[in-house]
């Protein structure tokens, strides 16, 4: 799903990728823009999000869910909050999505996710002896076991 949205996104983003070219009064070259959009599902039922937007691996717009506000890192992003703040739909469509969308999401690729946190592996275990000057010395090698967290008894 994520992969359709980027594809059917991709004119709007070279279009960004233009207006960024511009506004830093740059010409042809490489250039990125980079997106960290997340959302924090709280013990209280309540949601934090944030949508941060980088060009050029710099921060370049921000916006925080518990604010409803976006955040210009410099006078080239402020062009951009003042018009995403006047459109009114930009503000508007992040919070539905961080609010509503990514928690819904989050908890899906939980339950997605559920089957293989839960599995339990049982452990290869391994015994190897050696003698030495007489004595026999004892090997134990466990491998292979999940959870992380295992007791051996010798």
């Amino acid at each position: 799903r994520e992969t359709q949205i980027c594809v059917r996104n991709q004119h709007t983003t070279a279009r960004d990728l233009e207006i960024r070219r511009e506004r830093y009064n740059q010409t042809r070259g490489l250039h990125t823009i980079q997106w960290l959009t997340g959302c924090d599902l709280l013990s209280d039922g309540s949601v934090r999000g944030s949508r941060r937007d980088s060009y050029d691996g710099r921060d370049f717009i921000s916006f925080d869910l518990a604010s409803g506000r976006f955040v210009a890192a410099d006078s080239a992003a402020e062009i951009t909050r003042r018009r995403w703040e006047q459109e009114g739909t930009v503000a508007e469509r992040w919070t539905n999505y961080l609010g509503h969308v990514c928690p819904e999401s989050l908890q899906q690729y939980v339950r997605f996710g559920q089957k293989e946190l839960e599995r339990k592996e049982c452990p290869d275990v391994h015994v190897s002896g050696k003698e030495e000057h007489g004595t026999l010395i004892l090997s134990c090698h466990v491998y292979g076991f999940y959870p992380s967290t295992i007791t051996v008894s010798w």
